[in-house]
């Protein structure tokens, strides 16, 4: 048996340790995604996409699974949302709370995990007796631990954003809540990044905030000022991401090229890049965009209106409040 002071001088292949480190990733992330699926539901919310080793599935509104395609990929991943259905008459400060309730935990209950699996790791260093697979328990236990308090920072990182008024995030925040709350987007005032002079916005934040800031200018009919929109986002799109924030403006660009600003070649290319997530979706958003596509890039008269009425008919049990209104407005259009 081995004291504390005796694991320094393990001898630590760097080749273990990397295969070591990548496990112990695999592993935390696992453990990570299914505290998603545990605390979710507890705080008004639902896991609407996972991801294993690339292999990705996205839940549909009839509450199924549907394998939606695979990007090589080392870990596992959950998406966390509100689930709209279950929030009845909560505020959206409330829901907001829970969000970050939620995430909070998760990040805990993680940590809690990691310390346990260090402390094991230590135990295992100091009792096996074969110095290569010590080495690796420690290695292990010092690596989750590592990644379980990268996992806490970020999500201390998000809160604070989210939460800060002077971010990005902290306006995109108060849009969420306007649209939660029923107010009609031309009575939000909505803004575009440069106008709002936030220095320090990262390209994740300004990825966030494009759906919402598009909208607002379709509903409100500033079609002036979504070339400029259009182009910002643009500049901040890797072409290999591949995650559903990327799907959504793909499908958002899809129909600006198509219907407000035509460029068939455009449209098609982020069309084909939104992938099934548009093209087997039967919300309300995804159908207008789909009948506006089929319509003009390709002349189809009556798969658009097929589309239109799938719209139509699915709009009720569309998002909430001025979301839906500004929604119908489009479909009608």
């Amino acid at each position: 048996m081995r004291n504390i002071s005796e694991l320094l001088d393990l001898t630590y292949n760097p080749f273990v340790f990397l295969f070591v480190a990548l496990l112990a990733y695999f592993i935390g992330s696992l453990v990570s995604s299914a505290f998603h699926f545990v605390f979710a539901p507890m705080f008004k919310g639902k896991i609407v996409e996972f991801t294993a080793l690339g292999f990705k599935w996205e839940k549909k509104k009839t509450g199924k699974w549907e394998y939606i395609g695979h990007k090589p990929g080392l870990a596992f991943s959950a998406y966390l949302a509100v689930d709209l259905e279950k929030c009845g008459n909560l505020s959206s400060k409330q829901m907001k709370a829970n969000e970050s309730v939620c995430m909070i935990l998760i990040a805990a209950a993680g940590l809690i995990v990691a310390v346990g699996v260090f402390v094991a790791g230590l135990a295992g260093g100091v009792n096996i007796p074969v110095e290569l697979l010590a080495s690796a328990a420690v290695e292990f236990g010092l690596s989750y631990l590592v990644f379980a308090i990268i996992r806490v920072g970020v999500t201390a990182y998000v809160l604070f954003k989210i939460n800060n008024k002077n971010s990005l995030s902290g306006y995109q925040q108060s849009a969420v809540s306007m649209i939660r709350a029923g107010v009609p987007f031309e009575k939000m005032e909505l803004k575009s990044i440069p106008e709002l002079h936030f220095k320090k916005a990262t390209i994740l934040e300004k990825k966030m905030y494009f759906p919402f800031y598009f909208m607002y200018l379709d509903d409100t009919e500033q079609f002036d000022k979504m070339a400029a929109a259009v182009g910002e986002v643009e500049q901040v799109l890797n072409p290999m991401a591949d995650t559903r924030l990327d799907r959504y403006i793909y499908a958002d660009l899809a129909y600006y090229y198509s219907t407000l600003y035509f460029d068939p070649d455009k449209a098609k290319d982020y069309y084909s890049r939104a992938g099934d997530s548009l093209v087997k979706d039967t919300e309300s958003n995804s159908m207008r965009i789909k009948g506006f596509y089929e319509l003009n890039c390709f002349g189809n008269v009556e798969k658009a209106r097929e589309c239109l009425r799938a719209a139509e008919e699915g709009i009720e049990s569309f998002s909430i409040g001025s979301e839906r209104e500004a929604e119908r407005k489009l479909i009608a259009r």
